[in-house]
């Protein structure tokens, strides 16, 4: 949701009605002639309160807190991608977002036992293939390729036992 803010009343607040200030029409000099901070800090919950409406409002800092692996950017795409996934009829709780950390940014000891338990997957389904292919023996060495590049990745990455 998007906010407006009348510049003239925040000015008119801060300065009165008819402030004197010099002749050029030049931002920065009248900022600097009415000794005005440049920056304004307001209240999004007043101005929605003006406007009968409220918002929930999640920090980065927040989940850097509960999740102290996550980077500041990382913190921030978990949120947004919590954002882009939220319905008003299921809100968004710690529940939802532990959910996306998990799964698009497990801390390392987390992410090492998935991968283990994707290979213990795999090396059931590969036992469960038959011995004998002949519908699609080209299949085998497909797989065999793709492990081979799991395999190189691993080595690129530098985990090596």
């Amino acid at each position: 949701m998007k906010a407006t803010i009348n510049i003239r009343e925040i000015l008119e607040e801060k300065f009165g009605e008819t402030p004197t200030v010099p002749a050029t029409i030049d931002i920065g000099e009248v900022i600097q002639f009415m000794d005005a901070d440049e920056e304004h800090e307001l209240d999004v919950h007043d101005l929605l309160a003006g406007r009968k409406a409220i918002a929930l409002i999640w920090e980065a800092e927040q989940l850097l807190s509960h999740y102290p692996h996550l980077t500041e950017d990382q913190a921030w795409d978990a949120l947004q991608f919590c954002e882009a996934q939220y319905t008003a009829e299921t809100g968004l709780t710690w529940d939802d977002v532990a959910g996306v950390v998990n799964e698009r940014f497990p801390d390392a000891a987390e992410a090492k036992l998935r991968l283990l338990d994707r290979l213990q997957t795999l090396r059931r389904q590969v036992e469960s293939l038959p011995a004998d292919e002949r519908t699609n023996p080209a299949a085998y060495g497909e797989i065999a390729a793709e492990i081979d590049a799991a395999e190189n990745l691993v080595r690129e990455k530098g985990w090596r036992a």
